[in-house]
């Protein structure tokens, strides 16, 4: 009768990855693999790092995650951990990526001991949730964030466009522009809802923009090992400004004028 094999998958998200973070991944893993060593069973197991510049550094040794090791010069954009022994059929597997990745960010333990599996899973993910979490106002927010954005933007668009100068023409407007724009202060109150539909419809896609750039630079997975110039923390506090520039801003002010306006005519 053959071996039943039992895998155990735990998902990685909003968490910021320091060297020391992969320390104690790897320092598990590891202790794993002498366990295995010293049994007289035999086993592998391989680090490997992945850089932006295209660079890869693979070991067996869990020097390559000290102080001092050659990846702390260089920007890491993925890490994996594997370890595996084909005789007593056990596997583990630790991937982390930088970014917004639901498939390359995950710890998966396999082995038909299952004890051993749901030992060895726990105490990995319960390493991961002592990592530092990632800010995720923007996932949590994101739906009311998108709304508010894409409305600023639409009011932004038409309040540049009204700067604009127009020579006054001297031929009266038709009569389908008139109706219309009777029509529209005969709504009175419900003139406002339907001015900042129309602001959200034009600032949509605009506002989607802003938002998966936003995303990038508030990845779930965030590696912040190598030199810290290489970080996106400056180029995020632009980014962020930029968005409340663009989109809050203008939405304020548009509400306060309007709000003005509707005061007065009830006044």
């Amino acid at each position: 009768m053959s071996e039943i094999t039992e895998s155990r998958n735990v998902k990685v998200a909003g968490k910021i990855i320091t060297l020391d973070s992969v320390m104690k991944l790897a320092s598990i893993v590891f202790d794993k693999y002498k366990e295995t060593d010293s049994s007289g069973e035999s086993s592998r197991i391989e680090f490997s790092i992945d850089c932006e510049d295209g660079s890869n550094f693979t070991s067996s040794d869990l020097t390559i995650f000290s102080k001092g090791s050659i990846v702390e010069d260089k920007k890491v954009v993925s890490v994996t951990l594997d370890y595996y022994s084909y005789s007593l059929n056990q596997k583990i597997e630790v991937v982390l990526t930088h970014g917004n990745s639901d498939y390359r960010n995950y710890i998966r333990v396999k082995g038909t001991n299952s004890d051993w599996v749901n030992g060895v899973i726990k105490r990995l993910e319960e390493t991961t949730l002592s990592f530092k979490p990632q800010n995720r106002f923007l996932y949590e927010k994101e739906k009311i964030i998108d709304f508010i954005l894409s409305i600023g933007i639409g009011a932004l668009y038409f309040n540049a466009i009204g700067m604009i100068p127009f020579e006054p023409s001297d031929t009266p407007p038709p009569d389908w522009l008139v109706g219309i724009y009777n029509l529209f202060v005969g709504l009175g109150v419900l003139a406002y809802v339907v001015k900042y539909a129309f602001y959200h419809f034009i600032g949509m896609w605009p506002a989607f923009f802003v938002m998966n750039k936003l995303k990038e630079l508030w990845p779930s997975i965030e590696f912040q090992i190598g030199p810290e110039h290489l970080f996106v923390e400056k180029k995020r506090r632009l980014w962020i400004v930029s968005a409340i520039m663009t989109g809050v801003v203008p939405l304020v002010l548009s509400l306060v004028y309007d709000l003005g306006k509707v005061v007065l005519n009830f006044g």
